[in-house]
């Protein structure tokens, strides 16, 4: 919001301790009108709101009005003492200021300092397999594991003894896997927003039939396929499925990421073209197509 911002989400279970799924939207100025809003929240909100939820949600705004300013400086004391050890690990680095250093000119506002994005390309390892292990080796949850970064957040129920045993877990780590000749071959693809053909509506409302990944590139997808993390969709309905499209997913799908979908996991759901009432628009762009 100090940047700026009109309006934003904010993950209150992730930054200040209310129980999970729980969240502020918060606001400021003139430009976003509050009742246009809350109309709209009230069109996805329940009628029956969890008021356990909503309770952890006060308590937790009530601790950081009486107690953040101690509780957010012992984070960004653990948070510096994290960095400092996990850097002085061969095949680890951990991202800091210099990272928006380097991208000053990039539009980046600012770090959350409480936020460990670790880099684990000098292991050898995809973040994927680092997510697990840590887990096994040291009991430690991270927040997400991607293709070259794990996450650590640090809340205010963070102690040193749960960053020593962090610490500990990636020194295993490299003790096992480091290499000092290199680090892990990271595959790079083309991203690239995929050409749509009809709006994600129709595509939802078309017939649809179910075929295999390897069997669906050219066809129209009727079905949102999503990597999580970090969330982004892959492929949404109406959009061509692509080549490049299918070798993401089914990278996501190999090495440990979560793919979220209506169909099994080597499969796809797209427009069952043979049975589409198309009409003269819909019909021109499919010829073309």
């Amino acid at each position: 919001m100090t940047a700026g911002a009109d309006i934003t989400a904010m993950s209150m279970h992730k930054n200040s301790g209310s129980l999970t799924q729980t969240s502020l939207i918060m606001m400021q100025g003139n430009r976003v009108e509050y009742a246009e809003v809350k109309r709209a929240f009230a069109m996805f909100s329940s009628t029956s709101p969890n008021p356990l939820l909503l309770a952890s949600l006060d308590a937790a705004r009530k601790e950081m009005a009486l107690h953040g300013k101690e509780l957010i400086h012992e984070n960004l004391k653990l948070a510096k003492y994290a960095r400092e050890e996990l850097n002085k690990i061969p095949g680890v680095a951990v991202y800091g200021r210099e990272y928006i250093q380097k991208r000053n000119n990039s539009g980046v506002y600012g770090i959350d300092e409480t936020k460990l994005v670790i880099d684990t390309r000098g292991l050898g390892l995809y973040g994927y397999e680092v997510y697990r292990k840590i887990r096994e080796l040291c009991n430690v949850q991270m927040e997400l594991g991607e293709v070259s970064v794990v996450l650590a957040c640090i809340g205010p129920g963070s102690k040193k003894e749960h960053i020593d045993a962090l610490i500990h877990g990636f020194r295993v780590l490299s003790e096992k896997y480091y290499q000092k000749d290199g680090r892990a071959d990271i595959p790079q693809y083309k991203y690239s927003y995929p050409e749509n053909l009809v709006s994600p509506r129709v595509a939802y409302d078309a017939p649809h039939k179910v075929v295999y990944l390897k069997d669906s590139i050219g066809e129209i997808s009727a079905e949102t396929v999503m990597a999580y993390p970090p969330g982004i969709p892959l492929v949404i309905p109406g959009e061509i499925i692509t080549d490049d499209a299918v070798r993401l997913i089914e990278f996501y799908k190999n090495e440990g990421g979560e793919v979220l979908k209506d169909t099994r996991q080597d499969q796809i759901k797209v427009i069952d073209r043979e049975n589409w009432y198309l009409n003269d628009d819909l019909l021109h762009s499919y010829k073309e197509l």
